[in-house]
């Protein structure tokens, strides 16, 4: 009996000392997640930084406040910071804590003049012994006066669970849309995601995004397009040190004032983008960015001095396209596949692929306008497009040939449709299965144009 009473009272005394043990765990894991987010955006002039102004821990909850500073951006928000107070409860096996942002002038008057006072932002968020953080933001309805339209919020959901380290993350959510009257809506936005970093800020994993519809109803302006699905997945490849991205995209049905399509699809692939040259030329990008804001006046902009900023345009072109170029490696390849359309005249089907064969810079394309025969040794490209004849039908040259040494043109005609097929194989450049005399046009050509002392 005393033993049992003595395992009783252990175990009384050590679930009353898990709420304390649990609060100083948390703030392990808060403090941990914060400067890793702050170090992911160290080489990100136009990132956010994220400040612990104030931490609270007692036995049983924790009070925080957070500055988050929106760096470049904020000329474009006109908001320098975000207030954000974390009230968090410990409990037995982690903590579930509350966020409120209400210390915000902005958002507060939005709550108090245009809803009443009553918020309808809800996060919160428990962390778990593990370090792992699991958030969920709750969106509740509600409506405002825009000028003379009533625009009404419908709620949501978002469920968000990163790791201690904040390199992996995954959600899921679901938001209702909204709608301004019968002028315009957006209907249901699903999505969900695994997605971790895999070097410096490229991140890989698969998410999916879908949308309802989206309609807008007003004055000469008829649109609409329904179920559309967005689908991403990417990958490296650790030995070859390249990055494999996919993109699926397709929508139900279009409907403007003019024009009507249904059952559309089409099928991204890019792949063998060096990691190395992608976080450079990501980095050069950021930083023509942050360049490019830092002098547009967001409250003004037509007071922009615009010889500045085409001077400016011009300095970061030349930087991007250097970067750009160390991206043009053997085996970067890019594949659009699964291409269809329904139109009324009938279906457009199509896919394309464009492999580079040998590491390449952009002055090395410049000869290969004089040398097309050299292209078969720089590419590898296959096409595969049919479309109704219907939609060329005041185009009669995409089926004549372009030189007598063609046997077809651009496309041949089957059926009620116009059919292309290109592809390059064992050095030969094939147009719809006959072999294009790349050497003999180029003669004909050079004859026909006198060369360039002539003149």
């Amino acid at each position: 009996m005393k033993k049992l009473l003595a395992v009783i009272v252990l175990i009384v005394l050590i679930a009353a000392g898990l709420p304390f043990v649990n609060g100083i765990l948390m703030e392990r894991v808060f403090k941990q997640a914060v400067e890793n987010a702050n170090a992911m955006q160290v080489n990100n002039p136009i990132g956010y930084s994220i400040e612990i102004t104030r931490y609270d821990r007692g036995y049983s909850h924790t009070d925080i406040e957070l500055k988050l500073d929106l760096g470049a951006a904020k000329k474009m928000y006109g908001i320098d910071t975000v207030i954000i107070r974390e009230h968090a409860k410990h409990g037995l096996m982690g903590v579930v804590s509350t966020v409120d942002l209400k210390e915000n002038p902005g958002y507060s008057s939005f709550v108090n003049d245009k809803l009443g006072g009553r918020d309808p932002l809800h996060i919160e968020s428990y962390y778990n012994i593990l370090g792992r953080v699991e958030s969920t933001i709750t969106l509740d309805n509600f409506s405002i006066t825009l000028k003379d339209d009533n625009l009404h919020v419908l709620d949501g959901k978002v469920n968000v669970s990163a790791s201690r380290k904040m390199n992996n993350i995954k959600f899921s959510g679901i938001w209702k849309g909204f709608d301004v009257g019968p002028k315009a809506s957006l209907g249901e936005i699903s999505l969900n995601g695994d997605m971790s970093l895999a070097s410096g800020s490229t991140w890989i994993g698969e998410a999916d995004v879908n949308f309802k519809g989206f309609k807008v109803k007003e004055n000469n302006t008829d649109f609409e397009i329904s179920d559309i699905k967005m689908h991403s997945l990417s990958n490296i490849d650790r030995d070859a040190n390249s990055l494999r991205t996919e993109q699926l995209y397709s929508f139900n049905s279009i409907r403007a004032k003019d024009f009507k399509a249904d059952e559309a699809s089409l099928h991204i692939v890019v792949d063998g983008i060096k990691l190395d040259a992608l976080e450079e030329f990501k980095d050069q990008y950021m930083k023509a960015t942050s360049s490019m804001m830092s002098k547009i006046n967001f409250k003004d902009p037509y007071s922009t001095n615009n010889d500045q900023m085409k001077r400016e345009m011009a300095q970061i072109s030349l930087k991007l396209t250097a970067a750009y170029e160390k991206l043009l490696k053997k085996d970067l390849e890019l594949q659009l596949s699964d291409g269809h359309i329904k139109l009324p005249q009938g279906e457009i089907n199509g896919a394309f692929t464009l492999k580079l064969l040998k590491d390449m810079t952009f002055a090395q394309f410049l000869p290969l306008i004089n040398e097309p025969q050299s292209l078969l040794d720089v590419f590898y490209i296959k096409t595969d497009i049919s479309l109704p004849a219907g939609l060329a039908s005041d185009k009669p040259q995409l089926v004549q040939p372009a030189f007598p040494q063609m046997k077809t043109g651009l496309f041949v005609k089957e059926g009620d449709y116009l059919v292309n097929k290109i592809e390059t194989k064992d050095g030969k450049l094939f147009l719809n299965g006959d072999t294009v005399p790349l050497d003999e046009i180029v003669k004909q050509r050079n004859a026909r144009v006198p060369p360039m002392n002539q003149y």
